[in-house]
């Protein structure tokens, strides 16, 4: 049985390469992107009042 253990090696290295991106898409970027978006916003308007003119 010398392929067993290939085979075995194989399953976990797809399961560790399928960990970290199934983690890092099931976290909720929505308020982290909202904030951000309204910093910007907030910037720019500031930027304009301050400099007269848009970027």
């Amino acid at each position: 049985m010398p392929g067993l253990g290939i085979s075995i090696d194989y399953k976990q290295e797809v399961a560790m390469r399928n960990l970290i991106p199934a983690r890092f898409y099931t976290y909720d970027f929505t308020r982290l992107v909202a904030m951000i978006a309204f910093t910007v916003a907030i910037a720019v308007i500031v930027y304009s009042v301050l400099f007269g003119r848009i970027l």
